[in-house]
Order: C-alpha cells, then sequence, then structure tokens
C-alpha cells in the first residue's frame, strides 16, 4: 500500500486511454474464494501536463501598478503572434501546436479550462497531474518563433510581477479541484 491507501502493483499495465476506464493490469490475480481472475486498478498520476492562462486572463493577477504596462505588451506580444501566423500560413503550416495533432483553436483551452481537464482526467484514468506553465507569463520577452528561447532581457521587475501573476492564477486554478 502507498501512504495514501491505494495499492501498490508491479504488474505490467495498460496505458488509460480516452475509453473512460481506469487503467487496468495486464496480468489478473486469481481469488482464492471462487478461482475468478481480477483486474485491480492502477493509480495513475500524469508527471508531465501544462497549464498557463489565455494572454489577457493574467491582468487580474497583477499588481494594478503595472495594468497599463501589461496591456502594452499583451498588445505588442499579439503583434508579433500575429505576424508569425500570417508567415506560417503563407507555407500552409501554423504557428501553434496544441499537443498531438491539437487544433489551435478547438484545443488551446486545454491550458486553462478545468472543466476539460477534469473530463479528460477522469476519461484517461488519471487521478491527479504533476502541472508545468506553458503559456507566456506577463512581461515575458517573445521568443523568434516557438522553438527557441527568449532573448535576454533585465527588466526583472516586471518579469518577477508576470511570475507572481502567473503563480497567483495557478493557485485559483488548482483550487477549482484540488
Amino acid at each position: 500500500m502507498t501512504s495514501a491507501g491505494a495499492p501498490v502493483s508491479d504488474g505490467p499495465v495498460v496505458a488509460a486511454g480516452r475509453s473512460g476506464q481506469p487503467a487496468r493490469r495486464q496480468d489478473t490475480a486469481t481469488n482464492g474464494a471462487n478461482g475468478s481472475n481480477l483486474q485491480s486498478p492502477y493509480v495513475v498520476i500524469s508527471a508531465d501536463t501544462h497549464c498557463g492562462a489565455a494572454l489577457r486572463d493574467y491582468k487580474p493577477y497583477l499588481e494594478s501598478k503595472y495594468h497599463d504596462d501589461f496591456d502594452a505588451w499583451a498588445d505588442e506580444l499579439e503583434g508579433i503572434q500575429a505576424r508569425q501566423e500570417r508567415m506560417f500560413a503563407r507555407q500552409g503550416r501554423a504557428v501553434r501546436s496544441v499537443g498531438v495533432d491539437g487544433d489551435p483553436v478547438t484545443d488551446a483551452n486545454r491550458n486553462y479550462s478545468t472543466s476539460r481537464r477534469l473530463a479528460e482526467q477522469h476519461a484517461d484514468g488519471v487521478i491527479a497531474e504533476v502541472l508545468f506553465p506553458n503559456t507566456q507569463p506577463p512581461f515575458a520577452p517573445p521568443a523568434s518563433t516557438q522553438f527557441e528561447a527568449p532573448p535576454y532581457s533585465d527588466d526583472f521587475e516586471h518579469r518577477w510581477a508576470g511570475l507572481r501573476a502567473h503563480n497567483r492564477w495557478l493557485a485559483d486554478f488548482v483550487s477549482e479541484a484540488p
């Protein structure tokens, strides 16, 4: 047993899928009472999940003294993103990707929709997730493309305010389903 009281198994596992069933052992144990085979559910915790607010949804989490600067930063970032999207579109590609075969329009809310996240967790048989940031926090310098690190910036006051805003947003996000 784990400290949470869940059974610990050393048998192989069938990966959880969108079937709505929890992950189960491939191997079976024999019940001594009637000789029937049993399958025990596994405890599945995802250790590679990402989240973050939609760009403009970070503003209420910033201290008010940063609101005007945030609006200017978000306007600039949206302009850069629009230029990148036009450039990629001319090449028949999408600048944003959301998971394997994810659609940036229909799947983008995966980062911040608690109801969608919980429904998908349940369908996959996942009982908990380790969350990593997946969106650009306020005042982060934009990258030239989604595949490279942003340039160095020494505006640490604003960057730190943006990280605090993300952490406040994250606290609210996880409080919806602790």
